[in-house]
């Protein structure tokens, strides 16, 4: 089923942690949704953007005609310098850094105090601008000091961004004067320039002198260096000796590489034999060792003997003779001696041949690391030689390089001073080209209709906006479920929409469950009746005291409604009317108001007899009772306390509603006799400090204080709420 937006909110166990307060621990400043404030101030934003139109409209006209502003510049390129006679051509390169540092210096020098005295010092200043010159004439005397305070304020150097151009400009309301003043200060700063171009030559000479001189004497130390080392390591032949070891360094290389290769061969094939004196299964002699040793004369002649024993022995047998013949016997006894014989000698002397092979490995190794170690110690020499020549032959290098670049800069400040001394007067105007007079202002500098009115439109919209930010921001009325959140330890159970915006529009809200059981109002306290009947059964509570925070908060509307929701779950529900000051139930429900509470409290009547019974079937009404017996005080009596146990006994649940808890102290001794209760509170009546209040007043009484029930909730700003409303009902209603 599709539901309103924000679902009620389950309790939990009696007196558990709730959630955690919002920084700072108070009540807390509004969440502000800019989205929802564009739709709910759009029409005063937009007057606020058409009244600031018609604002900045006005002012431009007003005024163009009381006091417009002109503006007069002259235009200067600033360049790499020109005339730079150590340069072919006399153009000079300077790098980004330094082409900004000296615009930067001009743009100070002309707004320094130094030039513009200079300016105002000049009477032709007063002449051409006597209107801006008059308000510093004192007793006929023209206050020069003054004039160059006022010129620092007006005049304006930049350079013009991205650029090279520097401009002298100013703004002021006459377009004569501005002219004047821009001209002649521009004049001035010609005349500045020029005044020090001589002395900044004979700097510049002075400068080169001394740098050219340095030069000489670090040309001519390093001359000496030079000389002393070639002396002493003999230099001429440093190249051919540096040749001469790197060669031999190569070669020893190479022989200490192949001595180690076979040095690790040899070791190998003597560890491999070692190993096999230590092996218990005997030595592996090779086939090589043992056809070698077939070779040896000794066991060629050992074969020779059986071979012929055993011809003899073919003999007898083709002459007849049986094995068992003594001459047969003899021969092969001594066949058996030869074979033995041989067996013995070959072992011997593979034997010998494999200890001879291991006694030349150990010879061989013994020579190679003993090579290695004379290979090693010749090669080590070498590299200590070769590394004392490279050093030298370095420092070698680099004093020669010393020299060359000290004689290059000797020769470039030489070019300079010559260029400097034939060029003769040089100024930096060279580097400052005027490139624009100034020309009589044709245009209005200000004002602009293109930035009055955005100027106007910002300051009232601006306005605006900053007045519903605040009222948004103090704002502290209960204006929806977001706004209980913002009060510490407090739930939120549920919430109820106006009844506007219920599309299935119930005739009276006070009856809106039987009246439109299908509307999205009765479907938020089926939401509502959800996670009460949960907890008050984990709880095993039975009366539940619905308050009102003021008049006016719903709460009868509350009580009736979530007592309907209640007994249409086939719980049996005794609703009480406990406002004895404004009794309403009986009207919901069309009953007299007597005989009810307050006459059963007094014992005029049982209980049983004063509960009505009304249209739904597990729903009856105990009204306030008649005028006279509803008597304030009984509310907190035992009597009262008597009640609630009886009718806990016959019925599932006891919804109560009484008196708004700002203005009597009857939800107090209610909510120290029943089990829970909930605060209703109605959007956009009552505020956050309040439902806080009433929230810790209950806090140490008998009942469960459950959570606030948010009633006549109207759609947000933006529409979402109003369109999920329309689409639970459509949903409802069987509509796509």
């Amino acid at each position: 089923m599709t539901t309103v937006p924000v679902r009620p909110i389950a309790g939990t166990p009696a007196r558990a942690a709730a959630p955690a307060a919002p920084a700072g621990g108070g009540i807390g400043v509004n969440a502000i949704d800019p989205i929802k404030l564009l739709h709910k101030y759009k029409w005063h934003l937009i007057f606020a953007t058409i009244f600031g139109v018609a604002l900045g409209a006005g002012a431009h006209a007003v005024w163009m005609q009381t006091f417009p502003l002109f503006q007069a510049y002259e235009t200067y390129e600033v360049t790499a310098q020109p005339t730079d006679p150590g340069l072919p051509g006399g153009v000079k390169t300077v790098d980004e850094d330094e082409m900004d540092l000296f615009k930067g210096t001009q743009v100070a020098y002309i707004k320094s105090l130094t030039l513009l005295e200079m300016a105002a010092r000049d009477p032709n200043l007063a002449r051409n601008a006597p209107k801006w010159s008059a308000k510093f004439m004192k007793d006929g005397v023209f206050d020069y000091a003054s004039a160059a305070l006022a010129l620092e304020d007006s005049i304006d150097a930049r350079i013009v961004p991205g650029t090279n151009y520097l401009q002298i400009a100013m703004v002021y309301w006459n377009r004569q004067e501005v002219l004047a003043i821009v001209s002649h200060v521009s004049k001035t700063y010609q005349q500045a320039l020029l005044q020090n171009a001589n002395l900044d030559s004979r700097n510049q000479i002075q400068v080169l002198e001394a740098t050219k001189k340095e030069f000489e004497n670090q040309i001519k130390q390093a001359q000496a260096q030079r000389l002393a080392l070639v002396k002493d390591q003999n230099i001429d032949a440093l190249d051919q000796k540096l040749a001469a070891v790197t060669q031999f360094i190569e070669q020893e290389t190479n022989k200490l590489t192949e001595i180690n290769v076979v040095l690790d061969g040899l070791r190998s094939q003597m560890s491999e034999l070692e190993g096999q004196l230590r092996s218990p299964t005997g030595i592996q002699y090779s086939d090589q060792m043992r056809s070698e040793v077939e070779m040896d004369a000794i066991i060629q002649r050992i074969k020779a003997a059986v071979a012929e024993l055993e011809a003899q022995q073919l003999s007898l047998q083709r002459r007849g003779i049986a094995p068992e013949h003594r001459d047969m016997m003899l021969l092969q006894a001594r066949i058996d001696g030869y074979t033995a014989q041989l067996a013995t000698e070959r072992e011997r002397l593979l034997r010998e041949r494999f200890n001879a092979t291991i006694d030349s490995l150990r010879k061989s190794v013994a020579q190679l690391v003993s090579q290695q170690a004379e290979a090693t110690k010749r090669l080590q020499e070498l590299k200590t030689e070769q590394a004392k020549l490279s050093q030298v032959n370095s420092e070698v290098d680099d004093i020669q390089f010393r020299i060359e670049t000290l004689t290059k800069g000797m020769a470039d400040a030489e070019q300079k001073l010559q260029g400097l001394k034939a060029v003769g007067d040089m100024s930096k105007t060279g580097r400052v080209l005027h490139r624009e007079a100034a020309r009589l202002p044709t245009e209005v500098y200000f004002p602009k209709w293109y930035i009055m009115i955005p100027a106007g439109v910002v300051l009232v919209v601006g306005c605006v906006g900053g007045i519903v930010f605040l009222r948004e921001m103090l704002d502290q009325r209960v204006r929806g479920p977001a706004d209980i959140a913002l009060i510490p330890r407090t739930r939120l159970v549920g919430l109820i929409p106006e009844a506007s915006e219920d599309p299935s529009a119930p005739k009276a809200m006070a009856s809106a469950f039987t009246d439109a059981p299908g509307g999205v109002i009765a479907e938020s306290f089926r939401q509502l009746r959800a996670p009460l009947l949960k907890r008050m059964a984990q709880a095993g509570h039975k009366s539940l005291l619905v308050i009102p925070g003021m008049p006016g908060s719903g709460a009868t509307t509350v009580a009736s409604n979530l007592a309907q929701a209640c007994a249409a779950t086939h719980q049996k529900v005794l609703l009480v009317d406990a406002n004895f000051r404004r009794p309403g139930l009986h009207k919901v429900f069309g009953l007299p108001d007597g005989p009810g509470l307050g006459d059963v409290l007094g014992g005029r009547v049982t209980l049983d007899a004063a509960a009505r019974p009304t249209a739904q079937e597990h729903l009856r009404v105990l009204t306030a009772g008649s005028a006279g017996e509803r008597v304030l005080e009984r509310l907190g009596t035992p009597a009262m306390d008597e009640l609630l146990r009886v009718a806990g006994q016959s019925y599932d649940l006891i919804v109560l509603d009484t008196a708004p808890a700002i203005v009597s102290g009857d939800a107090s001794a209610l909510a120290a006799r029943c089990d829970a209760a909930v605060l209703v509170v109605r959007a956009g009546n009552e505020k956050r400090g309040l439902v806080a209040r009433v929230k810790n007043d209950l806090s140490d009484l008998k009942a469960e204080f459950l959570g606030v029930v948010v009633n006549a909730v109207r759609a947000s700003a933006g529409g979402y709420f109003r369109r999920n409303i329309r689409a639970a009902h459509d949903y409802q209603n069987g509509k796509e």
